[in-house]
């Protein structure tokens, strides 16, 4: 499967979206919102089942009550509870908060809390960097996560890790997350997922074989589409060639506030 390692974003695409993946974008305002389809098909020994998921990401609460965002992640759970027939689950892609306040992550999961189906929760550079993902842990669980649904293999992870810039320059809390929102991010650098996520996906998928097919959920895009403003994750090309072994593989993201055409 070469073509994993050369293709653009638009080939990347069209190969897995020929093993049986469509996805129907739709728009909630100053939110993200998608239905992906899984049709049925025959991989190698392996049935997969259809089934459908949402995804949801980017709402970027703030404290005061009744804001417009508040409205938006409204309108977009009502949107997915509005389908027929329900997903079987939705997958949050990240951002729920603006400053990371823990007020502004109980306010989100307060709206998503009346999802109709069950969620998965990436977090995203908003939601982590006031306390380092503590408050973000305690409401939405861990961070990365695998799981196996009707023979597709379902992977999340935190793609938004940085090194350490702040404690040599003795930043406060509300600083170091003031740094990470940043547009450019021009003094944390670029981000990824790190040596011991990419430890723990090589573990993950190891035993699997090679016709599982793979979906795969990060804040960040796996591909660099505009790397001055972290439109890419550092070190994609590692997991890039952890999942190259396997014949299907999608990518999912938040992050860049932008619907792409196929």
């Amino acid at each position: 499967m070469s073509d994993f390692h050369q293709a653009g974003r638009r080939r990347f695409l069209g190969f897995t979206g020929m093993a049986g993946f469509s996805t129907m974008v739709a728009s909630a305002i100053g939110v993200d919102l998608g239905l992906v389809t899984i049709a049925a098909a025959q991989s190698g020994k392996r049935k997969v089942q259809p089934f459908s998921f949402a995804i949801i990401s980017d709402s970027h609460l703030y404290s005061m009550p009744d804001h417009k965002f508040d409205r938006a992640l409204e309108d977009a759970v009502a949107q997915v509870n509005a389908l027929t027939p329900l997903p079987d689950f939705v997958v949050y892609g990240g951002d729920v908060a603006q400053n990371g306040t823990e007020d502004q992550l109980v306010k989100g999961k307060k709206i998503l809390s009346k999802l109709k189906m069950p969620m998965k929760v990436i977090p995203g550079e908003h939601d982590w960097y006031l306390d380092m993902g503590t408050a973000w842990r305690g409401l939405f669980g861990k961070e990365t996560w695998s799981m196996d649904h009707k023979g597709v293999h379902m992977i999340g992870m935190n793609s938004i890790l940085v090194k350490d810039f702040w404690s040599g320059s003795g930043m406060t809390p509300k600083e170091r997350m003031g740094v990470m929102e940043m547009l450019e991010s021009p003094i944390a650098g670029p981000w990824g997922v790190q040596d011991q996520q990419l430890a723990w996906l090589k573990k993950d998928v190891q035993g699997l074989p090679a016709d599982t097919p793979i979906v795969i959920f990060t804040h960040s895009p796996l591909w660099d589409y505009y790397p001055r403003w972290n439109f890419q994750t550092s070190d994609a090309p590692e997991i890039r060639q952890t999942l190259a072994r396997f014949d299907h593989v999608m990518s999912f993201h938040g992050h860049v506030h932008q619907s792409w055409p196929r």
